[in-house]
């Protein structure tokens, strides 16, 4: 006899995901993002997207045709969920001038599923916590 399987997640909500990536040497100082720098983006964004954001820290490369050279940065990725575009434009436009970027990377808009999971129906969490 075959049992089955319980459903661990339940789909919550589906919204637009758009992901920016910035970039320090793309700034007038060229320096890398201090802590100050990821205090601003973290707070601009906050008040914009409440419900939730991700801020990816990283170091980014990227080819320097002119100088024929491999330029290393810090970089930050920033995803967002939101059905709201116009958001995403004024949040765009205020960080970009708070942090003085020259340019921005905006890669197309995908779609982000929220699940609600049942860890019990898994096995992993005692019913009874």
């Amino acid at each position: 006899m075959t049992m089955a399987k319980k459903n661990a997640s339940v789909a919550g909500w589906t919204l637009p995901a758009y992901t920016f990536i910035i970039g320090s040497r793309n700034r007038p100082s060229g320096r890398a993002y201090k802590p100050k720098d990821d205090k601003t983006l973290a707070e601009i964004t906050a008040r914009y997207f409440p419900f939730g954001f991700t801020i990816i820290k990283q170091q980014g490369h990227w080819f320097d045709s002119v100088a024929g050279r491999l330029v290393r940065e810090d970089s930050r990725t920033i995803i967002i969920a939101t059905d709201d575009p116009e958001q995403i434009k004024s949040w765009q436009n205020e960080m970009v001038f708070a942090l003085q970027q020259k340019e921005i990377l905006a890669l197309e808009p995908t779609r982000a599923t929220q699940y609600n999971t049942d860890l019990t129906a898994l096995g992993k969490v005692s019913p009874n916590l």
